[in-house]
């Protein structure tokens, strides 16, 4: 009987000992939140071009191409009304924030976040609305910032952090997370097979754990991922809009091609025309079925 009580009693008091800390109060949330210089943001430009030429300006490694189109799903996103939080993870100086920038409205935080802070206050002065900073690793976020209030009302998330296996898998997790129902997740160096473990890590994610995120545009840069109820609109906007929306932006040599249509991945890949290229479709003789729907 004294065994018997003994092996009855070891679970009962770690249960108690989960009760107890449960109740117990949670200790305060070290801040990683930086103070950043209190400097007026830059006018909004009326043109893209202006915001592009603003951008340029920042060190970075976002080339022209990557800014279009970053640019035209956001203008996208203001077009349909759609609003929420923007974050990135993976600052440097500053050069895809400032694009970013440009698409703050009213009531919306603007998040950036990275192991270190090097935007000046020249830069942040090129900046169209004054940004939050958090100090530390994509890993990190969750520990350092209450993401309650971010639950399911990010529009717009732009990872370009460590690349590294784990860190990929927990950075899809997180957007997953955090995403609203209609917002866009833009993960960089998505093809650079330099990173190729980042392929592998986001397929994993998309395809073991029951996510609805989906891919709907790939460039040679960037991965862009919606959720699966909102396919069909983003995908609408490529094979509609996108091209068009490159042309406004000064780039008259962009191309889509879609070779599949599978269910389960029916991505778009835009791209630089070939030479010899012409059109906006690649092979329209062989994948025109492709390009008449989403």
């Amino acid at each position: 009987m004294k065994v018997a009580a003994t092996m009855l009693g070891v679970p009962v008091r770690r249960l108690a000992g989960k009760i107890v800390a449960a109740l117990r109060p949670e200790a305060p949330r070290e801040s990683r939140f930086v103070a950043l210089p209190a400097i007026r943001p830059a006018a909004l430009p009326a043109g893209y071009a202006e915001r592009q030429a603003n951008a340029l300006s920042i060190d970075g490694m976002m080339s022209d191409f990557s800014m279009q189109v970053m640019d035209a799903v956001l203008t996208h996103q203001a077009a349909r009304g759609l609003t929420g939080h923007v974050l990135e993870f993976g600052v440097w100086k500053g050069r895809s924030a400032s694009i970013l920038s440009a698409h703050i409205r009213d009531g919306e935080r603007f998040i950036l976040c990275d192991v270190g802070q090097y935007l000046t206050e020249q830069v942040l002065a090129k900046f169209y609305a004054r940004p939050e900073f958090v100090q530390a690793g994509s890993s990190e976020f969750t520990t350092y910032v209450d993401v309650a209030p971010l639950r399911g009302s990010v529009r717009f998330a732009h990872v370009d952090s460590s690349h590294a296996y784990r860190d990929t898998l927990a950075e899809m997790a997180l957007v997953d997370e955090i995403l609203a129902p209609d917002g866009v997740a833009c993960f960089d160096d998505f093809t650079n097979l330099n990173y190729a473990q980042i392929l592998p890590a986001m397929f994993k994610y998309l395809f073991t754990t029951g996510t609805d995120l989906t891919f709907f545009l790939v460039t040679n840069d960037k991965g862009y991922l919606c959720r699966r109820p909102s396919f069909e609109a983003y995908a609408t906007f490529v094979l509609r809009q996108l091209i068009d929306e490159m042309r406004m932006r000064g780039n008259a040599d962009a191309m889509i091609a879609r070779t599949d249509m599978d269910p389960e991945y029916r991505a778009f890949y835009l791209r630089p025309r070939g030479e010899g290229e012409t059109g906006d479709h690649y092979g329209p003789s062989l994948y025109a079925a492709n390009y008449e729907v989403p």
